[in-house]
């Protein structure tokens, strides 16, 4: 039976996957570089490149091209540290940021027309089911 249950959640998964790709909002045209923007923007406060590296799990040559491409696009914009020249320091542009909140209230209102959808009661499962998961793969890390 789980492995039916199984199957099925996965298909699911990667049926939803392709929606959201197929009417993805303007952050997404980015790709890796969004989650970039988003983690900039969410993080509260400027961070130096080895930082995003290790808080993203990118490697530096990766996100090397990757900052490249959004300072270029006027996204975010790379500085030496007043403190110590030596350092860098990554902060998003206005441009950067609005970008970022953009996308943000495209999808909270994409997810509040999904939980009307569902109804109060089935909203309120999804929502406690969804805190179960990501408790259990939290414990796994």
């Amino acid at each position: 039976m789980t492995a039916n249950l199984s199957t099925h959640v996965l298909h699911q998964l990667n049926q939803l996957r392709r929606l959201e790709r197929s009417s993805a909002p303007a952050i997404d045209p980015l790709h890796g570089q969004g989650y970039v923007l988003y983690h900039l923007c969410h993080r509260g406060a400027p961070a130096q490149p080895g930082e995003l590296c290790s808080e993203l799990g990118i490697t530096s040559p990766r996100m090397a091209s990757i900052l490249d491409s959004l300072e270029r696009q006027g996204l975010l914009s790379r500085q030496s540290d007043t403190a110590d020249r030596r350092r860098i320091i990554v902060t998003l542009t206005d441009d950067g940021r609005a970008l970022v909140q953009d996308h943000d209230a495209q999808q909270l209102a994409r997810i509040a027309s999904l939980l009307d959808m569902l109804g109060e009661e089935d909203a309120k499962a999804c929502v406690r089911i969804l805190d179960k998961i990501l408790r259990y793969e939290q414990s796994l890390r």
